[in-house]
Order: C-alpha cells, then structure tokens, then sequence
C-alpha cells in the first residue's frame, strides 16, 4: 500500500471513530486516546496527523463542505441533479453530518456551512432589491439545512431524489422574488 493511501486510511480511521464517539457524548468527554483505542492506532499515530480533536473536526467540516454543488446554470432540471448527487453524498455520511450539525461538537459547522453557501450562490439571486436578495437568500439557505437536518434526523427515509428535488423546487420558488409581500414606507 502506498503511503498516500495509508495515510488517508488512517484519518478515515480517525474521523469515522470521533463520528462513532460523537453519536453517544459531548466532544469535551473524548479523549484522544478514546479515538486512538476505537480507531485501532496508537496515540502517537493520531498526534502524526492532528494536533487535537478540533483539528479532525475541521476537517471532517471541510471534506463535507468540498462536496457543496457546483451549480454550472440556474436552470432547474440541472440544478436538480448536482443537488442529488450531494444528498446522496450527505446520505452515505449521515453519521458524520448528523454530529457536525449537533451541539454536542461545539461547532458552527452549520453556519459555516450557510456562510460558505452564500458566498458560493450569491449571483443566483438578482432581484434589484439588495435587502430583499440577502433575506431571501438567508431564508432559502436556511431552509434547505432545515430539510437536511430532519430527513438525517428521521433516517433519511425519504429518497434522495425526492429531497433534493423538493429543496431545489422550494429555494426557486422563495428566491423568485415573485408575491413578495412588502411593508408600506
């Protein structure tokens, strides 16, 4: 084995043995020495490639934040299906996206997630109204993490093309700008 290979199947040890403790305790009750011993490595191996359990934490962030949809168009159909493919990515590392969004890592992975998001899809919202483009980019942003969030929450029960379709469908409609209700000046 290569040792490329054996170093990413080592962190793949390290980040699938803090996702398996996250799903029964806080991250201030991990040791890393809990890590290492669920892992199958040693101490000394996980001090090889983190300095703390943050440091995998922000990187299990990042590798879920690399798979974010590249969207090359605002047409619906093709939006749809890169959106799909990021559910199914989402569903495959269910465990791991369910603890990232919890308390119980005292992260802000999920407005890391929703900062990154709008900085990414800004240009998909053009309304002339610069307030109006933010609060609804906010609430559509919002909104799909919402709907990530129950369907991992409630076993991802639903098929992966029905909720990427219905976020796609739901974040059009809200960002559409149409029957915008506005307040009187």
């Amino acid at each position: 084995m290569k040792t490329e290979e054996r170093i990413e199947e080592t962190r793949t040890k390290l980040k699938n043995a803090l996702t398996e403790l996250l799903l029964r305790k806080p991250l201030e009750s991990i040791s890393i020495k809990e890590i290492a011993e669920t892992a199958g490595i040693n101490r000394s191996t996980f001090y090889a490639h983190y300095t703390c359990p943050r440091d995998l934490i922000d990187e299990m962030e990042d590798d879920i934040i690399s798979h974010l949809p590249v969207f090359s168009s605002s047409d619906h159909v093709d939006m749809a299906k890169t959106f799909t493919s990021f559910m199914s990515y989402i569903k495959d590392n269910r465990n791991t996206v369910m603890v990232l969004m919890s308390n119980g890592t005292d992260s802000t992975f999920g407005e890391k997630l929703i900062k990154v998001i709008m900085d990414r899809y800004d240009s998909f919202l053009t309304f002339g109204d610069e307030e109006l483009e933010r609060m609804s980019y906010i609430f559509c942003i919002n909104g799909i993490v919402g709907i990530v969030r129950d369907w991992i929450e409630s076993g991802c029960v639903c098929p992966v093309e029905k909720v990427a379709g219905y976020s796609i469908e739901m974040a059009m409609s809200a960002s559409s700008g149409r029957k915008v209700l506005r307040p009187k000046n």
